[in-house]
């Protein structure tokens, strides 16, 4: 593993530390050489140890390829929009520049996808959206996940402008593909799930999307996973509620959950459905659900 060797250097200097001081009761004195001249350093857990007695943060400290840079800042991207900051989503995608980056075929998906989702959602801007999100399609229908979500996102630029027919089309499409889609079950798949049951609920096909939920739900039991659950859960309680189901309990998980993953926007929205379908759920001044009477 390559490490800022010099400024972990710098760091214990300024700490009136010794390479034997650094090293005690982690590792041999050599490895602080090794890591101070040599940038490297052969145990992950070592290096964390050395950045504690620093009180460094380990991560800032490590020498990332160009490629792994890229693919962090698409991760800073895919959270922002996981927590309906698409603004700044859409700001820092406009202030990345490609041509500094090793141009192959995942990574330009990933770039065309992320350019075509902000400026759909950050900025309302539908056309420059399409023609990102098209060109994805040019790579082929089934490359990765990213191009499973592209063609979702398309459904969504198309609903967003009330074309419902040309929006089922994508939606469909893309539930297909998902269902045949037989590489690894990343993280981001989720957000496909999410956007189809919403999309079906706006259609008041308000069991496809239980049903879309409900399936999404299942596979993060199976693989142990917590991806999307807060957005999830809300929208099964959205459309059981649509059904005059009770679906207070799925309310209550995805404002929870919510708390867990720090989505300060969704709980906005599930009070606000408390407030419009009269439904029986209500916080106290320290966000703490209250009991039902």
């Amino acid at each position: 593993m390559k490490v800022l060797g010099s400024k972990i250097k710098d760091v214990r200097e300024r700490k009136k530390m010794s390479q034997q001081e650094l090293a005690e009761e982690i590792c041999p004195y050599a490895v602080i050489r090794i890591i101070e001249t040599k940038n490297r350093c052969d145990s992950l857990n070592n290096f964390i140890a050395i950045c504690e007695r620093l009180e460094i943060k380990f991560d800032e400290y490590i020498e990332y390829t160009v490629e792994e840079k890229v693919n962090f800042f698409f991760d800073e991207i895919e959270e922002k929009c996981n927590r309906l900051e698409h603004k700044e989503a859409y700001e820092l995608m406009n202030n990345f520049e490609i041509e500094n980056v090793n141009q192959d075929i995942v990574t330009m998906i990933k770039y065309k996808y992320y350019q075509g989702i902000t400026a759909l959602l950050g900025a309302e801007d539908f056309s420059t959206a399409q023609v990102y999100l098209y060109q994805v399609m040019d790579y082929g229908e089934n490359v990765n996940i990213y191009s499973i979500l592209s063609i979702n996102a398309l459904g969504a630029s198309y609903a967003l402008t009330n074309e419902m027919d040309k929006a089922k089309v994508y939606y469909d499409k893309s539930m297909v593909l998902l269902e045949r889609y037989t590489g690894e079950m990343e993280p981001i798949a989720y957000k496909a799930y999410y956007n189809s049951a919403k999309f079906y609920s706006l259609l008041e096909e308000y069991e496809m999307s239980i049903r879309i939920c409900e399936q999404a739900i299942q596979l993060n039991k199976k693989y142990k996973t917590l991806y999307y659950l807060d957005l999830l859960y809300y929208e099964l309680g959205f459309n059981k509620y649509m059904l005059n189901q009770d679906g207070i309990m799925e309310y209550k998980i995805s404002y929870y959950l919510c708390q867990v993953f720090e989505n300060k926007e969704l709980p906005k929205y599930i009070i606000e459905d408390s407030k419009k379908y009269n439904i029986p759920f209500q916080v106290d001044e320290n966000g703490v659900i209250k009991k039902r009477l």
